[in-house]
């Protein structure tokens, strides 16, 4: 399918809906946000709560900000917010840790949906290195994934851009992974795709300020 970010929104969302939250609302999400970073930090922490605790308060915020329900749209709505957009290749042009951090997440590209990969047989099958079963899936009818658009761009010989919307998309498909119970938390390549899609959101949401 076409990119469908190409172009950001030309509709800004309203930060001030968020920064006018009740402090009981405000306070809630910064403490989320904490659970997230102490669970991140402690060697008895896991990884998968870390990320968990991080949706929590990124989604609140999101929710307020935007004014919808359904996680999708908030998803479209966040993703397309020019404002973000520009934050997010800022922060990586100023700091080569986040572009460092931005890049290896998307080295994982495209996260598949695990409940299609079990429907069609494909779990535990071995296919070589992440690439090669990245392959393999991608050839298969029905294998969804995110971001969305991996497909069009590879087929236009484009690397796909490592940005915000994108960077979302892909970060939101590990949330819903993780929260259906697809991820094991003693597979290696589940801890670190969760880990790379945890320290992306967090040092994001740090380094602007969003909460």
């Amino acid at each position: 399918m076409p990119c469908a970010y190409t172009t950001p929104s030309p509709n800004p969302l309203n930060f001030e809906r968020y920064r006018n939250l009740h402090p009981d609302g405000k306070r809630l999400v910064k403490q989320w946000f904490d659970r997230a970073l102490v669970e991140n930090s402690n060697q008895q922490g896991s990884q998968f709560e870390a990320f968990i605790f991080l949706w929590f308060a990124f989604n609140g915020f999101a929710a307020c900000v935007t004014v919808v329900d359904r996680d999708a749209e908030i998803i479209r709505k966040v993703g397309n917010c020019p404002d973000l957009r520009r934050r997010f290749i800022d922060l990586q042009t100023q700091e080569p840790e986040f572009a460092n951090r931005t890049a290896e997440f998307a080295s994982y590209w495209p996260i598949f949906r695990v409940q299609d990969l079990r429907r069609l047989s494909l779990l535990h099958s071995s296919h070589g290195s992440r690439r090669e079963m990245v392959d393999h899936y991608l050839s298969i009818p029905g294998a969804g994934h995110e971001p969305e658009c991996y497909e069009f761009h590879r087929s236009h010989g484009q690397e796909i851009p490592a940005d915000w919307p994108h960077t979302l998309q892909a970060i939101y498909r590990v949330r819903c992974n993780l929260f259906h119970g697809e991820k094991s938390p003693s597979a290696e390549i589940d801890i670190r795709i969760v880990r790379q899609a945890f320290l992306v959101l967090s040092m994001f949401i740090q380094r602007v300020h969003l909460l």
